[in-house]
């Protein structure tokens, strides 16, 4: 494995923002999918919010299977 680390920002708009890092670019779209797939905890809030349906729509997040 190589010492080289591959580092991937992914930039939305002024305010979002996701940097990751790895060595191999599986470790890399892990931590991609990891970040950008939305955790219930972030769903509530965006129900709550009333905005659930628009951050689903941004493109933002990984579509997940229900």
């Amino acid at each position: 494995m190589s010492n080289e680390v591959i580092k991937c920002e992914v930039t939305m708009g002024r305010d979002k923002s996701t940097v990751v890092h790895g060595h191999t670019i599986e470790e890399v779209l892990e931590k991609l999918r990891d970040f950008h797939t939305m955790a219930k905890v972030e769903r509530e809030y965006f129900i709550k919010k009333g905005t659930l349906d628009d951050e689903i729509a941004s493109g933002w997040y990984v579509k997940v299977d229900a």
